[in-house]
């Protein structure tokens, strides 16, 4: 009896090919709303990118640089050009260590030269930093183990990716006006772009993928880190060490 021959394993199946159009899609519209977040704050006057030190700039291209190669890691993936995609995966972990190092310089720096946004403490800035750049890397490294695992390489990486906004929602967010409640608002907001992949999951699967379930459980965990280091004695003292030598 004759029987319909597979598709070749260069054909994605209707399945395949919707997962990948999301996450393309998804890739583009967070660089759209990253570019939008840090754009609207500069023409507000609230910053100054022109007269901003270097390391700011430094800092600024290499996310800018990273959305991109998110954007093209997800057009190659849905093109199927794995030769390629895993090449530049690669290169995007050296991309990742140099945010790390960015990251960490420019909190200092700040904190040395008295440019810390006045509704945050010295020790909260430095921990909001480090704390958030620990669970970016964090799930971007599980991403890579998990990169033989498509749905959760690509629900890990997106979510890595989401993790990294959180300077751009408090872009957005009026942080002065909301006090203390400001940091959870700001989350939430962030929490609230889960609502995307969620909503894809239940339309595709018919059910929430577990790898999804993870950004937002590090963004909980992280904001519970961020209060509890920003309140160690220890590290308050190291924060104003680096103020004091300022």
């Amino acid at each position: 009896m004759a029987t319909a021959a597979p598709l070749p394993p260069d054909i994605p199946s209707s399945f395949a090919l919707r997962e990948r159009d999301f996450h393309v899609r998804m890739a583009i519209g967070l660089a759209i709303f990253t570019v939008f977040a840090f754009g609207q704050f500069a023409l507000r006057g609230l910053s100054h990118p022109i007269g901003a030190p270097w390391w700011v700039h430094a800092h600024g291209l290499l996310m800018l640089g990273w959305m991109g190669l998110f954007i093209v890691q997800t057009r190659l993936g849905r093109a199927r050009s794995m030769a390629l995609h895993r090449t530049l995966g690669w290169l995007s972990c050296l991309v990742v260590a140099a945010i790390v190092l960015a990251a960490i310089n420019a909190a200092n720096r700040a904190v040395e030269l008295g440019r810390v946004p006045p509704f945050f403490t010295n020790s909260y800035f430095v921990a909001l930093t480090w704390v958030d750049i620990a669970g970016f890397v964090g799930v971007f490294a599980a991403a890579v183990l998990m990169r033989k695992n498509a749905p959760w390489h690509r629900r890990l990486m997106l979510a890595a990716v989401i993790l990294v906004l959180e300077p751009g929602f408090g872009r957005l967010v009026p942080m002065p006006l909301l006090g203390a409640a400001g940091p959870w608002v700001e989350r939430a907001c962030q929490i609230a772009l889960f609502a995307f992949p969620l909503r894809h999951d239940l339309r595709t699967i018919g059910r929430v993928h577990p790898a999804t379930l993870v950004g937002p459980a590090v963004i909980v965990a992280e904001l519970a880190a961020i209060f509890a280091l920003a309140a160690y004695a220890p590290f308050t003292a190291y924060v104003e060490a680096i103020a004091a030598g300022g």
